[in-house]
């Protein structure tokens, strides 16, 4: 997880996003996913209550961003968060999140190129 965050990060920096997150933005989207997305608030707090331990032992800075991170992923597509979702062993919520972050990464990556 470490590693793909870093990378997140660098994909941010390189592309000029704004990547301004603080408590407020976060707690909004948070709303707008709950109401348009229960699938996906659901996988959001299954991802953080897995990750608390690397969420708590952040900055704010870095935190916020993390999250906003999960949140980009939770956010994307409400059937494939609902795949994700049934599953019961903790290898495919891993797997699965792992790969919809590399997807979210290259698809920076294209926008850079």
């Amino acid at each position: 997880m470490g590693s793909i965050f870093h990378n997140y990060k660098l994909l941010l920096q390189s592309s000029k996003i704004n990547n301004k997150i603080d408590d407020y933005t976060i707690t909004q989207e948070l709303a707008l996913l709950t109401e348009n997305k229960p699938q996906g608030k659901i996988l959001f707090d299954r991802i953080c209550k897995k990750w608390h331990g690397l969420i708590d032992s952040l900055h704010k800075g870095d935190r916020e961003l993390l999250l906003k991170m999960i949140f980009d992923i939770c956010n994307y597509n409400e059937d494939y968060n609902k795949m994700i979702n049934i599953q019961d062993s903790k290898l495919f919520i891993d797997y699965f999140f792992f790969l919809a972050e590399l997807i979210q990464q290259q698809k920076l990556i294209n926008k850079l190129n």
